[in-house]
């Protein structure tokens, strides 16, 4: 009975470890498949970010500004495509690759700046320069934070701090005007940046839950498939104790 006892408590004590052990690898396996969604989610936008780059600079060279536009938009050309580069990387390694924490905060460096690029755009003289200038770019910061909304919400970290820098310096200095008019745009401005937060929190939330819950299903359907292998093994076992 001592025995018995003694297996029993063991056997409980490796099904707790074996359970932690498990718990450990769904977060690691959880932190791999959001980082390889943004990556996957991220592909679109390098193209749509040098696009519209392109077009900024074209609108706005003539305003005696043309070496100020190419600086900007050079940096914009070359972060996109380094974080296009980097995609590329990622999705070839292997899951359990240990350069993966590496990968993501040089990927996380790089979406920050690029969010400092949009979201100096405001702060430069070129922007109160004309009346249409500054609706151009007021609408230009607001479909670049909206776009990356679909290729940054798989990671919070990586959605909302690029929100706060595409957005933030716009209401920064729509709040410097003495106008009523502009002190409103300031407001709606900082409401549509809360909205996007928002956003973000919901679908990564969502994504999480949905990743989470298939990981289990993976290993709970891999446990049952272990367990049907070590009864057949253990009745097969049995059986020839039996005619011996």
């Amino acid at each position: 009975m001592a025995e018995l006892n003694t297996s029993n408590k063991s056997g409980t004590s490796a099904q707790s470890t074996v359970s932690d052990s498990k718990s450990l690898n769904i977060d690691e396996k959880l932190k791999y498949e959001s980082a390889k969604l943004l990556a996957e989610q991220g592909r679109a936008s390098f193209l749509v970010s040098i696009v519209n780059a392109v077009i900024v600079y074209l609108v706005f060279r003539s305003l005696e500004a043309e070496l100020l536009m190419v600086t900007w938009l050079s940096a914009i050309v070359l972060v996109s495509l380094l974080r296009a580069i980097m995609v590329s990387r990622f999705l070839q390694m292997e899951e359990n690759d240990p350069r993966h924490g590496r990968w993501l905060l040089i990927y996380l460096v790089a979406v920050y700046f690029t969010g400092a690029c949009w979201g100096a755009l405001p702060l430069l003289p070129l922007f109160n320069s004309t009346s249409w200038s500054q609706a151009f770019i007021i609408f230009t910061v607001s479909g670049m934070s909206a776009g990356a909304l679909v290729s940054l919400y798989p990671m919070r970290r990586a959605a909302i701090p690029y929100f706060i820098l595409v957005v933030g310096p716009l209401i920064f200095v729509l709040a410097q005007s003495p106008q009523a008019e502009t002190l409103a745009m300031a407001l709606l401005a900082s409401i549509y940046l809360l909205l996007l937060v928002r956003s973000a929190y919901i679908l990564n939330s969502a994504a999480n839950k949905t990743m989470r819950l298939e990981l289990q299903n993976e290993e709970l359907f891999e446990f049952l498939v272990g367990t049907k292998v070590q009864d057949g093994d253990a009745m097969t076992h049995s059986s020839q104790q039996v005619s011996r």
